[in-house]
């Protein structure tokens, strides 16, 4: 009798084990199947989450206009001397383009400014001293051997989307014949008056400058969930390309947050990403995280002179 009741407890131990072992083998195969899926996002139903009020689109989600498919290396056609150079190239950030507020503790307010009195100076300064304003379909053309560096050279950056960027800045451009990269948060499009309109975003282009994604809210995109990791990169895209018809390549991180996650599908959709890290190198192997060099309030020309050796 003894003997049975060991040979009972010992059978049940093992059926008890047995069923453990399905039960972390299953949750381990659930885990994996979550990680090759992308987590919580579906990929298929992205831009459904977007709001188009008086935005023409199709039923079902779709966008109207055309969407252009990610982007490889193979597209930029690069040889593999140009993927070993590195290239000096200041690229300078600009946001607010208006009087610099008194107050110097609003670090928004005041920090991200710039006079447009300093800012025509400078566009002055570019012209007389023969330095060229790059966007980065340039350094597309450039990577493929299709255009030569200039001996001096600067790529302009204006982040968001703020209405002094059509009613100031595009002036100013024009006045000096020069061109920059215009860094869209597409949410804000037709939706705030303190940001640029759709049909200001078509004229800022047509007069020669590189419209970049800024991604949909401006939110730390690191902070979210996969699914909202891709809807802020993919569906700003999708969203700008819809509504200007011509493809979208670069793309600017907000507030300078990104992990791994973002990098990646940050490099499926776009050649190009601007960072908010300092410096002014240009490696290939690092165009998805390009160095910026921030001008402060008090940025002075002669402080940027360096940079092209003047």
């Amino acid at each position: 009798m003894r003997n049975f009741l060991a040979l009972c407890k010992s059978s049940r131990a093992f059926f008890l084990l047995m069923v453990s072992g399905l039960l972390i083998a299953f949750s381990f195969f659930l885990l994996l199947k979550f990680e090759m899926d992308g987590g919580d996002g579906d990929e298929n139903n992205l831009d459904q989450k977007l709001d188009f009020s008086g935005v023409d689109t199709l039923s079902g989600g779709q966008f109207a206009g055309k969407y252009f498919p990610s982007f490889d290396e193979a597209e930029l056609q690069i040889t593999p001397e140009m993927k070993k150079m590195k290239f000096r190239i200041p690229i300078l950030m600009f946001h607010y383009i208006k009087d610099i507020p008194s107050n110097t503790h609003d670090q928004l307010g005041y920090k991200l400014s710039y006079a447009p009195q300093k800012l025509e100076a400078l566009f002055e300064y570019l012209d007389k001293n023969n330095i060229k304003t790059l966007t980065f379909w340039d350094m597309k053309s450039i990577l493929e051997g299709k255009m030569l560096l200039p001996e001096r050279a600067v790529i302009l950056t204006f982040d968001d989307g703020h209405r002094e960027h059509y009613t100031t800045v595009l002036p100013l451009l024009k006045k000096y014949n020069l061109k920059a990269i215009f860094f869209i948060i597409s949410g804000k499009a037709d939706t705030d008056p303190l940001f640029v309109t759709w049909d200001e975003i078509r004229k800022i282009a047509e007069q020669g400058s590189e419209i970049g994604s800024h991604s949909v809210n401006h939110y730390a995109i690191s902070t979210l969930s996969l699914s909202g990791v891709r809807h802020e990169v993919i569906d700003s895209k999708k969203q700008l390309e819809a509504m200007l018809g011509f493809p979208i390549i670069s793309f600017c991180y907000p507030m300078g947050r990104y992990d791994a996650r973002v990098l990646r599908e940050v490099e499926k959709e776009y050649l190009f990403a601007r960072s908010t890290k300092g410096g002014d190198l240009f490696r290939f192997a690092k165009r998805f995280e390009i160095p910026t060099i921030r001008v402060f309030p008090t940025t002075k020309i002669g402080e940027l002179a360096k940079y092209w050796g003047l």
